[in-house]
């Protein structure tokens, strides 16, 4: 909501908080979710670095609970 508001600078705190809540045993979906959110705003704002390393992240994570992944590394993207 607050990225959707245009309040960037607060989704980002947010979403920082929870990745530091996030439970060890939490379910991997949530990771790979969390990764994918995290990186709207640097997205958004032209960081491509950041952007596509928290991509990265959550393919990792989407891989670890054999989830297809598509990217520049298998042909699926160009940068």
């Amino acid at each position: 909501m607050q990225y959707q508001c245009g309040d960037w600078d607060e989704s980002v705190q947010t979403m920082r908080g929870a990745s530091l809540l996030a439970a060890v045993d939490e379910p991997l979906m949530n990771e790979v979710l969390r990764y994918l959110a995290t990186s709207l705003v640097p997205s958004a704002r032209g960081h491509w670095q950041i952007a596509e390393d928290l991509v990265r992240q959550a393919a990792k994570a989407a891989q670890r609970i054999g989830g297809r992944v598509c990217g520049p590394e298998l042909g699926g993207w160009t940068s």
